[in-house]
């Protein structure tokens, strides 16, 4: 039976009781309804993630649902788009709806779903099957108030949040022991093994369940992104619920894991050669709408076997329009390979707008408070970019920044400040300018772009082993071709830095070059 076409959105309508707008969260339902059928002969029945399909379903009609809207639609989208057609909980809906139930066997039945129920582990798909049984049983006793069901569902769901956030101590030990510790982050601690897979250990986090975060991500890169996962790499192998792990494929040795030793001439050059991986995915990010939000050496893979690189931990990736509708820049731990703009409008605006302070208090790296906390550390902030070559330029243009903080209409002459580097030419130059220094405006969609620059200038500028092997297999020509594009990749200004897909444009037109060389 077609569940979906069987019951109208009428039978439904006792789920949004508490909507203020009940007549057009009706419309809503009745639009939802037709959106899923859509999807489900699209799909053929394969099983999605609700929040991926929700995305998707407001995308098309160009709306943003509420939170309320978000929580009375999400068992409508799980229990059609990721629910099978034969789980008990469809089942049980098909059996109570029919007129020759008795209201003591249902509750019978529902009474055997909520105990089968009970032995699970506490994986957050229960939750959601939970909400779905809630909703069932409210249609039913909308139809039969007899039943009575709706509470035990109720006391079901108590009794699940209360394992959920009590779980019982598992020993993760064993499976830790196995592995080869890697590194530890905010989300979690990251195991190698023999086997071919890289354990990831998540953190319980009470307001957000990263697990489940992560778990979206993968599904909208395999969606949306890299299907074949050929530029996104690590794709999800196992998922254990009980101790908060997904184990991805393993991809090879990071770059943060090869430029600690040296670097053979032919593993340098095989680098170099299979860079366009990465600004394929920086191309693949771009068109989706997306930004990794944490391009550094350690989150890019390399292959010894094969000499390809990929893009891997998408723990925090964002849409570019959630990054700006939600003001996420305020809330993005600091990562030293981000635009200074970033840092330095957030400073601007904890100086301006009291109620910023807030946020700046939770910066622990580089904007500690205000202005006084972006100064104190910008020496290590350009340390780690190698953009100002010497210590004097860095020191003049932390001095500029301090007296534009302090007089914030001054305009400088910048001849005194220009140098042989043409990074530091171009920060003084759009700092020094009045004008332009306050027409800077923060883009989310370039913040890739600029990490992966500035991974570029570390990679085959400054490390010595790679430089070398450029410079013997390529002259001089090619490296200042490389400094030029990394150039346009850190740009100050947003509107003349390049995006994932210029920056792709740009790289396969270099590439055919030196080629040739």
């Amino acid at each position: 039976m077609d569940f979906l076409r069987s019951f109208p959105p009428a039978s439904v309508d006792f789920f949004f009781l508490s909507c203020k707008k009940k007549r057009k969260m009706s419309r809503l339902v009745e639009k939802a309804f037709d959106f899923i059928d859509r999807y489900k002969r699209k799909r053929r029945f394969t099983a999605v993630h609700h929040n991926y399909a929700m995305d998707l379903f407001q995308r098309e009609l160009e709306l943003t649902l509420t939170v309320q809207e978000k929580i009375c639609l999400e068992p409508l989208f799980h229990m059609y788009l990721y629910m099978p057609v034969d789980s008990p909980i469809r089942q049980f809906y098909s059996f109570a709806l029919r007129e020759e139930s008795s209201p003591e066997f249902i509750r019978t039945r529902l009474k055997e779903i909520i105990d089968d129920y009970a032995k699970k582990a506490t994986n957050p798909w229960i939750e959601k099957d939970l909400k779905v049984l809630q909703m069932i049983c409210g249609i039913i006793q909308k139809k039969n108030p007899k039943i009575r069901c709706v509470k035990m569902v109720v006391q079901a769901m108590m009794d699940f949040l209360g394992r959920k956030h009590n779980p019982p101590q598992i020993p993760t030990d064993s499976r830790k022991k196995q592995g080869n510790y890697i590194n530890e982050g905010a989300y979690g601690v990251v195991y190698r093994h023999q086997s071919g897979l890289i354990d990831k250990f998540y953190r319980p986090d009470p307001e957000e369940d990263k697990m489940e975060k992560a778990l979206l991500l993968q599904t909208i890169i395999d969606e949306q992104i890299d299907p074949y996962r050929n530029y996104l790499k690590s794709p999800m192998i196992q998922v254990d619920y009980i101790q908060h792990r997904i184990s991805f494929r393993d991809e090879g040795i990071s770059l943060d894991q090869l430029m600690q030793g040296f670097i053979p001439e032919d593993v340098a050059l095989q680098v170099f050669r299979h860079w366009d991986d990465i600004m394929h995915a920086l191309l693949l990010l771009q068109k989706a709408g997306y930004t990794h939000r944490d391009i550094k050496s350690g989150n890019v893979m390399f292959s010894p076997t094969t000499g390809r690189l990929g893009l891997i931990d998408f723990d925090i990736m964002m849409r570019f329009k959630d990054m700006e509708e939600k003001e996420e820049m305020l809330l993005q731990n600091v990562y030293f390979a981000w635009p200074l703009e970033t840092y330095y409008n957030i400073a601007s605006m904890g100086r301006k707008i009291p109620q910023h302070r807030f946020y700046l208090y939770q910066q622990e790296d580089f904007i500690s408070k205000d202005f006084d906390g972006f100064f104190s550390l910008c020496d290590k902030y350009f340390k780690y970019w190698y953009i100002f070559y010497t210590e004097r330029n860095q020191t003049e243009f932390i001095d500029m920044l301090q007296q534009i903080s302090n007089d914030p209409d001054q305009t400088f002459d910048i001849e005194p400040f220009r140098s042989n580097s043409i990074f530091a030419n171009a920060y003084f130059e759009i700092y020094g300018d009045r004008y332009k220094r306050q027409a800077i405006r923060y883009d989310p969609s370039k913040i890739d772009t600029f990490s992966t620059g500035i991974l570029m200038l570390n990679l085959f500028i400054i490390d010595r082993d790679i430089h070398q092997a450029l410079m013997k297999k390529y002259g001089p020509y090619l490296i200042d071709a490389l400094v030029n594009i990394i150039f346009w990749m850190v740009h100050p200004d947003p509107q003349q830095r390049w995006d994932g897909e210029q920056a792709y444009a740009q790289w396969i037109l270099f590439k055919k070059s030196w080629e040739r060389l």
